[in-house]
């Protein structure tokens, strides 16, 4: 029969067998008194055949005055053994001439599956109830013992059966496999073809029976009336039947039915059936229960129709179910209908709607859904574990190709939006503005999403096409192209393995620097330093598993930027940066950067330097720069990122005279070089010296004082040593450096020379001592610029 199942088909050939139990003692019946009763033994196995049987033998004694007892009876038929052992036959000569028998008892009757049973017959008409009762050739037919045994299914039944002119009754004790076990089956036909079924635990009274149905064989068609109340083993029985995981629960309901019989292809058209179902079920595990379960269902001209409502809780989460359907077609397979999910304490608004329909060979669903500030509480407070709240909404729809093919997810075909906002519970993350297409083909996902990404103080517009994202096992791979809004898209792939439990990120990224860059992505920036231009190029490649964590490598390429820290600005920055990490932790490779200004008030131009380390330490080596019209070199040193501290040397080399005079002032100038070292020592990332040294290079040079500065103001000593500068020619200058962080420097100058135009030229030998504010010579060193610079973006406009 099309749509049998397995255990249909099983419970069918249980039925055959116990059948042809019947048939061979009612053959047996009609063969003693239709010969020499002492013949039967010789005859039977020719019987067979005729009995439809595979084999037959009878052992008997010589029939007696009012009885004959048959020893014992083999039959096999369809992968089933029949046995019956001391079958009695009772009858009077006068009853016996006429062809009837008072009464056929039987002490045990055996049915045992041997063998493969044959495979499910196409049901046959109904049997002509009446007429079996009417043919039976004795008053009464008793199997004091019967047993049913098969094997294969690990299902064992023991009791009784009776028929007689008012009824045929079975009852059985059954033992089925674990979680089942035992269950006790009544049964009664009448010869007006009325019947009645109970299906019960062992010693259940009759009023509370789990199964009880009543219904007519009635010719042509079956009619069943009847209720159940399904828990326990009985329920267990479904749930194995059908295939569910294990769980506990019970289903009630009531069933009123008219089936043709046979049902034929088109036989369901014509049936009429009705019912109802309530109940609760909760899975072993906890993962999945189902509350409050109310439904009733319809079949009338070949369509089904129904409603359900019912609590359904995943995972903690309490979900309000209610599904309609309009109509299935059980003939053509149409059909339509809609399933409606509310969150529970949430509002009518924070639900999730379907509605289905089947035509021909295609299933579509449009879906509509939306989470509100009211959704996202009720699930906080049913799923603390699930994080978020928000207003999102998606809507789509989802063609099916009907019935599913065994490749059924490539298959569909789905296209849908995604628009709204989203933040985690603890703020640290957020999505705003959020807007998604996707499209659901050939077994992927695509599509396109764009958004803000807030974390924390970033505040990132990103955008990502998603050309293939799919799932298999478990396992996820996913391509495309992302990154934030205005930059030119950048490639990425990634991937799950469940087996492994490795993830793999690759990503590029490219922006172009135009302005403030943390500034514009970092909201509530204060900090003093940014990046303000140039090119970025970002190449990532990292894995994670379970045993070794985060690795893999992070490259950066840094062409032609510009920024600035505090007041300190630089340009013409480039670099190829590569961190690669691992279980020990990561390591930046050691690699050149190059700025072609630093300006701190004084320009550093040509820097230079290899930079690398790992953990909290950076390794600064061959670092070198020009510094007014000089060279400085540093030594190479480490600096820890945790209290910004380090130790070097600067060597200065033939640094111009003229320039350091003119950090003073347009008072002082001079010729000739200075070259020296000065050990700097980092803390708190402020800057110290203790114990530098400068001095001029040979044959030394010339130092000018403007006259102006030079002019007598009353103190003779002071007087002549201004003067005597005016125009001083030196063969030694020599400075000790100190540098303090507070930003407070100072110089023990000594200057040997002479000025011709002063005492004859005689030698003068000076002992100065210079102290100056660096950060505020440099902020005015700075002003200066600025005040140039806008007289001169003046007079060019």
């Amino acid at each position: 029969m099309p749509g049998s199942t397995a255990s249909d088909r099983r419970t069918g050939r249980l039925g055959r067998a116990l059948a042809w139990a019947g048939g061979l003692l009612i053959g047996l019946v009609a063969a003693a008194y239709a010969m020499l009763p002492w013949g039967v033994s010789l005859l039977a196995p020719r019987l067979a055949p005729t009995l439809g049987l595979d084999a037959l033998t009878v052992r008997t004694e010589r029939p007696g005055w009012r009885g004959w007892r048959l020893l014992r009876i083999d039959a096999a038929a369809g992968g089933w053994r029949i046995t019956a052992d001391d079958v009695h036959l009772g009858y009077t000569p006068l009853e016996l001439l006429r062809g009837r028998l008072q009464r056929v008892a039987v002490a045990r009757l055996a049915v045992d599956q041997s063998g493969p049973a044959d495979a499910a017959a196409e049901p046959g008409p109904l049997p002509d109830v009446a007429g079996l009762f009417a043919a039976l050739p004795t008053r009464q037919l008793d199997v004091t013992a019967l047993t049913v045994h098969v094997p294969a299914a690990g299902f064992a039944a023991r009791g009784s059966a009776s028929m007689g002119g008012d009824s045929l009754a079975l009852a059985l004790g059954a033992t089925f496999p674990a979680p089942v076990g035992d269950l006790d089956l009544t049964a009664e036909l009448t010869p007006d073809g009325a019947f009645r079924l109970q299906l019960a635990p062992p010693n259940a009274t009759a009023g509370g029976a789990p199964v009880r149905v009543e219904g007519t064989l009635a010719g042509d068609h079956v009619a069943v009336a009847g209720r159940f109340a399904l828990q326990g083993p009985v329920l267990d029985l479904l749930r194995v039947a059908t295939g569910v995981a294990p769980g506990s629960g019970r289903l009630e309901g009531t069933v009123d039915a008219r089936v043709p019989w046979p049902p034929g292809p088109d036989g369901v058209a014509v049936a009429d059936a009705k019912g109802t179902l309530a109940g609760d079920w909760r899975a072993a595990d906890g993962s999945f229960a189902v509350s409050s379960l109310q439904a009733e269902w319809g079949l009338a001209a070949g369509e089904l129709t129904g409603r359900a409502a019912a609590t359904v809780v995943v995972t903690g989460l309490r979900l309000g179910l209610r599904a309609t359907l309009e109509r299935w077609t059980l003939a053509a397979g149409d059909g339509a209908g809609a399933v409606e999910l509310g969150i529970d304490g949430a509002t009518p608004a924070d639900a999730a709607e379907m509605a289905w329909q089947l035509a021909g060979d295609t299933l579509t669903m449009k879906v509509r859904a939306a989470l509100g500030a009211a959704g996202w509480a009720a699930l906080a407070a049913a799923a603390p574990a699930l994080p978020g709240e928000g207003d999102l909404s998606v809507s789509g729809e989802v063609r099916v190709p009907w019935p599913l093919p065994d490749d059924a997810i490539a298959a569909v075909a789905a296209a849908g939006i995604l628009a709204g906002q989203w933040r985690d519970r603890a703020a640290d993350l957020a999505v705003e503005r959020l807007a998604a297409d996707w499209q659901w083909r050939q077994g992927a996902l695509a599509g396109q999403v764009a958004g803000t990404v807030i974390a924390g103080d970033l505040q990132a517009p990103l955008v990502v096409d998603l050309a293939r994202l799919t799932w298999s096992g478990g396992a996820v791979a996913a391509s495309g192209t992302w990154g934030l809004a205005g930059d030119p898209p950048a490639p990425f792939t990634a991937g799950y393995r469940p087996d492994s439990g490795r993830a793999t990120v690759r990503a590029a990224a490219q922006r172009d620097v135009r302005g403030p860059l943390l500034g514009s992505l970092l909201k509530n920036w204060r900090e003093p330093y940014d990046l303000t231009g140039g090119r970025l190029q970002a190449d990532v490649d990292l894995t994670w598993d379970p045993a070794g964590g985060l690795g893999g490598r992070v490259g950066l390429r840094v062409d032609g930027a510009a920024g600035f820290a505090g007041a300190t600005e630089a340009s013409g920055i480039s670099a190829d940066l590569m961190v690669d990490g691992d279980a020990a932790g990561w390591t930046l490779r050691p690699t050149t950067v190059r700025a072609a200004v630093v300006d701190p008030g004084v320009p550093v131009t040509d820097l230079a330097l290899r930079l690398g380390g790992s953990g909290e330490r950076l390794t600064v080596a061959d670092a070198e720069a020009r510094l007014l019209g000089g060279r400085a070199r540093l030594s190479d040193f480490d600096y820890r990122l945790a209290d910004g501290s380090a130790r070097f040397d600067v060597t200065l080399v033939d640094v111009d005279l003229a320039r350091v005079l003119a950090l003073e002032g347009e008072h002082f100038t001079g010729t000739g070089t200075l070259s020296g070292t000065l050990p700097v020592t980092l803390a708190d990332n402020l800057p110290s010296v203790a114990g530098g040294r400068m001095a001029a290079a040979p044959p030394g040079g010339v130092i000018r004082v403007a006259p102006a500065l030079a002019a007598g103001i009353g103190q003779p000593g002071l007087d002549f040593a201004l003067r005597a500068l005016q125009n001083f020619a030196y063969t030694e200058l020599e400075a000790d450096v100190d540098y303090a962080a507070s930003g407070d420097l100072t110089l023990a100058v000594q200057l040997k020379g002479r000025n011709p135009e002063v005492e004859s030229g005689r030698p003068i030998h000076y002992n100065l001592t210079l102290r100056e504010n660096v950060p505020v010579l440099l902020e005015s060193l700075r002003l200066q610029d600025r005040v140039t610079e806008g007289i001169e973006r003046r007079v060019t406009n």
